[in-house]
């Protein structure tokens, strides 16, 4: 388990969970087989797992990404490829 304070770039392996209070960026070079919850998910490297983000998903080519996604925005650019299920919609926050 990751649990990371602020924004986050991964530009290498990671399998497991991680949970970011901010950004979580994944660069071309970076590899997730993982569960990920975070503010916001930006990516190029290929994802495999459940991804969830408070506000927003965003995958940048050459991305992949198999799994779930659950986010109020998703954004792909020509050239992403994805296989698995997309949730959009607000995330209701957390009852204290």
């Amino acid at each position: 388990v990751l649990k990371v304070q602020g924004m986050a770039r991964i530009d290498g392996f990671v399998e497991g969970e991680i949970y970011g209070s901010d950004l979580i960026q994944v660069g071309k070079d970076g590899k997730l087989e993982a569960t990920v919850k975070a503010k916001d998910i930006v990516a190029q490297g290929p994802l495999r797992g459940d991804f969830v983000a408070l506000q927003k998903i965003q995958l940048l080519a050459p991305a992949t990404l198999e799994g779930k996604i659950d986010a109020p925005v998703f954004l792909l650019e020509e050239g992403v490829f994805v296989n698995g299920l997309v949730k959009m919609g607000m995330v209701r926050p957390a009852v204290s």
